[in-house]
């Protein structure tokens, strides 16, 4: 009795302290970054040109193709960022964010870079957080046009957007400060990127910065974890579809040719912690299921999140092992085709996350509509060829009526 009224008077207490800061914040207004007329306030740290002409801010490499980087003087912590960009394929650039000390090394390293990259084979395409979190190649992005970008960074929780489509989302903790720079690639051949209406609205700081949501369901002994398959049978679970699945000594095969299917809890979940050994061949489609619409008859996007499996090593995959699918794209590759893998799924409130084999593959807040309690299970996509998943060490950690006090 006692921890419970320590546990609401310390969320009271929080509670308050967040409101105080709301109410006593001042409203905060857009500021340019780029006047349009000069570099005041930036410096250029490489060896490339750099033009102004009619408010638009233009940045070429020379022979050398050494390439640099356009830095604000002014460090930033919690901001949003606006910019229009004009980089027609096989250009590259990038933004960085939080870069505290360029002669530590690169911005995507000691920082973060907000990759811009408009060819599709390149594992880290336009939006994406260059080594951190995947956007997807979407055909609304204007190659030969000028393009729309913004970026939130507020707390650990980092956010890209462009022409208003969101590419990636995130919670990283690498840096929480420093500048902000625009990019000219250098390399194997001669880059070019054009920039305007560069503006930036500072962002108050976060009163409360708590674990991560995988630290905290991973580690919270409030509730503990317990086999996802608690009989040596299926009871508990049931199928849809014509996809067969058997349990044999604690693996869980699951086989189709003809048709779609899946094998769900009966019980349903909203804030979990999932984790399992999974093994799939290269080019199967499987998935891991959250939140299903027990009023439907099949399982898909529609009616469900799904927890992609494909395993492959092709960049051009539209959701590979790790993604979850219409919402967050892993890197390709994450996955050891011919072993098993180790997944890990956290859903929490809005926010999901997926682990593969220790390393974060996606993250996304996920709309309203799927921020809801349903069963949660395997589908597997039919093939002529015959597809197959087996999946053992299923363990879960029901977290519902738990609050999450991070971020």
């Amino acid at each position: 009795m006692q921890y419970r009224k320590s546990f609401y008077w310390t969320l009271f207490w929080m509670t308050l302290i967040r409101l105080n800061s709301v109410f006593c914040q001042e409203p905060v207004s857009w500021q340019e970054l780029f006047n349009g007329k000069d570099l005041m306030g930036w410096e250029a740290v490489g060896d490339f040109d750099i033009e102004i002409a009619d408010g638009v801010l233009t940045l070429k490499d020379r022979a050398s193709m050494k390439g640099g980087w356009l830095l604000t003087e002014a460090e930033y912590a919690h901001f949003e960022l606006e910019a229009e960009y004009y980089l027609p394929p096989p250009h590259n650039s990038g933004v960085a964010i939080r870069y505290n000390d360029f002669r530590a090394g690169h911005p995507a390293v000691t920082g973060y870079e907000i990759n811009l990259e408009n060819e599709p084979q390149k594992d880290y395409p336009s939006g994406s957080i260059y080594g951190v979190a995947r956007a997807p190649w979407l055909g609304h992005i204007d190659t030969e046009g000028w393009n729309h970008l913004r970026i939130r960074a507020e707390g650990d929780h980092i956010q890209a957007w462009i022409n208003d489509s969101l590419m990636m989302e995130t919670h990283e903790r690498r840096s929480f400060s420093g500048r902000i720079g625009l990019q000219c690639h250098g390399g194997f051949r001669k880059h070019e990127v054009s920039w305007r209406n560069i503006r930036i609205k500072p962002l108050p700081e976060p009163v409360y910065l708590g674990p991560t949501i995988e630290d905290y369901l991973r580690r919270t002994i409030k509730r503990k974890l317990r086999p996802a398959l608690e009989t040596a049978s299926l009871e508990g679970w049931r199928a849809i579809g014509p996809a067969e699945w058997n349990l044999s000594d604690a693996l869980l095969t699951g086989s189709t040719t003809t048709a779609d299917g899946a094998l769900l809890t009966l019980e349903a979940y909203r804030n979990v912690y999932f984790k399992c050994r999974f093994r799939v061949e290269e080019a199967q489609a499987a998935a891991i299921v959250l939140r299903w619409d027990t009023l439907s008859s099949s399982v898909g996007n529609a009616n469900s999140l799904l927890i992609s499996l494909h395993s492959t090593k092709d960049n051009l995959e539209k959701w590979p092992a790790g993604s979850i699918m219409g919402y967050g794209r892993a890197p390709a590759g994450s996955t050891d085709i011919q072993g098993w893998n180790m997944l890990e799924v956290f859903a929490f409130d809005d926010q999901i996350a997926v682990f593969i084999n220790g390393q974060k593959t996606a993250e996304a807040h996920v709309p309203a509509a799927l921020d809801r309690a349903g069963p949660l299970g395997f589908w597997l996509g039919a093939d002529a060829a015959g597809q197959a998943l087996q999946v053992k060490d299923m363990m879960i950690k029901d977290m519902e009526g738990i609050p999450f006090l991070g971020y």
